[in-house]
């Protein structure tokens, strides 16, 4: 009875200590499972959840690998995105097929699944459930032979979709109990539910920062858009004052005769001619149909005329600068525009040298190209924002700045066909920076065949110039009277009175923006009342106008302000060759 007894009470003790070892042990998965619960919900990043999942399972679950995997798009393969080896991250990039591990097996019966290294070599270990041999799948085989004794998969599944896996591997066979594949479900659940908002938090953020790119290319179309108005309100104005200067300038360059003098007046001929395809290009904002016409230019030439033009800016301060380049360096584009690119360089450079220094500007043939070289000796970018200087509306100038200068001139290279680049250092023997604007060179096509016969000399012609600008008027008269019989009208009444009592007249120029009628209407009139006459519109805001749209108003010909003198001559006997082929 004594032994019996005694048997009794050890059987209870041993019972009560199991029972508390398993009170213990659920105990602390909870622990575990409320540890794991809280460091998901700290962080609202992917990543950083598969991470966190990774550490906290390898810590609290003594696993000695863990990996975390998610489903690939196509749902045939999982790519892991953690592993951690005795808790230290290793990288792992080979996809995992479905079929080839226990992993595949528990997203598809969408229960925890256990394996253990079998003792025979037939690559089969007995079902931790029923004890039936079961295949050992590649994966969890690579893992067994490298000395892990167990192996653990957990689905990972939200909203009834699996979207991955958790895998853990013991050295040791460690048989899990259903108490341990339940908490094990309850993460691979957390998991989910903490991936899935991270997911929504990502695409929240991404939605914001697509919003805010959005917003941001609004407000910079805006801006776009208001440099278009205000360049269309003012092309008018500005471009009869371009057309002024430059139709001066080419006048007095055919009276005079000091060298002096007719460099000045090729350089305000220059001048005048860059601030019109200034405007142009700020009328065609937003147009996608333009087409350059280039020419070979002289990339020494254009240096020269750079440092030139660029005088006045460096001139009284210490600064030195130089040009230098072949003969022979051609490049394909439009002369105006390149200018415009390289004068903004040396205005740059001449800022970020206040204390002086100097600047070279040179020309280099590389292969079949060309580049055209600015160098300073400046306080040079900081590296931080080298990278940036190119973007729209980023400048380091302040208020001063726009933030427009080098993203539009990098946007003329590239119309060019070329590539704009940059290096720089603040510090050193070597400080300044240097962009180069490498370009396409110039090559020459094929002769042709020389052309068709010209009809002849079109003759001498009686022209009316229609312009409510004074000034335009006298400069088109002078330009057009050495060959041909002018005569004037300040505006379209005048002109139309003009064709009634005029019947020797063979052309007609009119401004477009007249007061009273506009050039349109001058121009329908004027078909109505002599349909043989042509007639052609002068205009600052020809670079928008339409050249269909404006013949179906009665327009035979479209000259742009400013104009050159050899363009206007050209089109004169041009519209009277049609007239005489009619």
């Amino acid at each position: 009875d004594l032994m019996v007894a005694i048997g009794n009470v050890l059987g209870n003790a041993v019972e009560r200590a199991s029972m508390l070892e398993a009170e213990q042990h659920a105990v602390r998965e909870l622990v575990a499972l409320d540890e794991i619960a809280l460091a998901l919900a700290s962080t609202l990043d992917a990543d950083d959840v598969a991470l966190t999942v990774a550490r906290s399972t390898h810590r609290l679950f003594g696993a000695q690998r863990v990996v975390i995997a998610r489903l690939t798009n196509d749902g045939q393969a999982l790519l892991p995105v953690h592993v951690l080896d005795n808790g230290v991250p290793v990288r792992e990039v080979e996809t995992i097929p479905l079929a080839e591990s226990i992993m595949g097996l528990c997203l598809r019966e969408r229960r925890p699944v256990q394996r253990r290294r079998g003792t025979d070599d037939g690559g089969t270990t007995p079902d931790p459930l029923d004890g039936r041999p079961v295949a050992v799948l590649p994966f969890e085989a690579r893992h067994f032979a490298a000395g892990l004794g167990t192996a653990v998969a957990v689905p990972v599944i939200s909203d009834g979709t699996p979207i991955g896996a958790l895998w853990l591997g013991y050295e040791q066979h460690v048989p899990l109990v259903e108490t341990d594949l339940q908490v094990l479900s309850a993460i691979g659940t957390h998991v989910a539910i903490a991936t899935k908002n991270a997911q929504l938090f990502e695409g929240r953020e991404r939605a914001l920062e697509e919003l805010r790119a959005a917003q941001q290319k609004l407000i910079e179309s805006e801006k776009l858009n208001a440099i278009g108005l205000i360049a269309h309100g003012v092309a008018h104005d500005f471009n009869n004052v371009l057309g002024s200067i430059l139709g001066r300038a080419e006048l007095l360059k055919g009276q005079v005769r000091d060298p002096a003098l007719l460099k000045h007046a090729e350089i305000i001929e220059k001048a005048a001619r860059d601030g019109a395809e200034t405007v142009r290009r700020i009328q065609e904002i937003g147009r996608q149909d333009r087409i350059d016409d280039f020419v070979a230019v002289d990339g020494s030439t254009i240096l020269h005329d750079v440092l030139e033009l660029t005088r006045p800016k460096w001139t009284a301060r210490s600064i030195e600068v130089t040009a230098t380049g072949d003969g022979g360096l051609d490049v394909a584009g439009n002369p105006s525009e390149l200018r415009e690119v390289l004068i903004n360089l040396v205005h740059n450079a001449v800022d970020a040298m206040p204390e002086g220094g100097r600047i070279r500007l040179s020309a280099s043939r590389v292969d079949d190209r060309v580049v055209l070289r600015v160098q300073d000796t400046g306080c040079g970018i900081p590296a931080d924002i080298l990278g940036r200087v190119f973007d729209p509306y980023f400048t380091t100038k302040g208020e001063r700045g726009t933030g427009l200068g080098l993203s539009v001139s990098q946007s003329i290279v590239r119309r060019h066909g070329g590539e704009m680049r940059v290096t720089s250092r603040t510090s050193g023997p070597d400080r300044g920076t240097t962009f180069e604007l490498d370009l396409p060179g110039f090559t020459v096509p094929p002769l042709v065949a020389a052309a068709t016969a010209t009809s002849g000399a079109p003759g001498r012609a009686r022209i009316l110039i229609v312009d409510d600008e004074e000034n335009i008027r006298e400069i088109l008269s002078e330009m057009l009277s050495g060959d041909h019989d002018v005569v004037t009208a300040a505006d379209g009444f005048e002109a139309i009175e003009r064709c009634k009592s005029d019947p020797a007249l063979d052309l007609v120029f009119t401004d477009l923006g007249l007061p009273g009628m506009t050039g349109y209407d001058v121009a329908r009139e004027v078909k109505r009342l002599r349909p043989e006459l042509l007639v052609g519109l002068v205009t600052g805001w020809g670079a928008t106008l339409d050249p269909e749209k404006a013949r179906l108003r009665g327009v035979d010909m479209v000259i742009s302000k400013p104009f050159r003198f050899e363009q206007v001559l050209g089109a004169v006997d041009e519209a009277l060759l049609v007239r005489r082929a009619r």
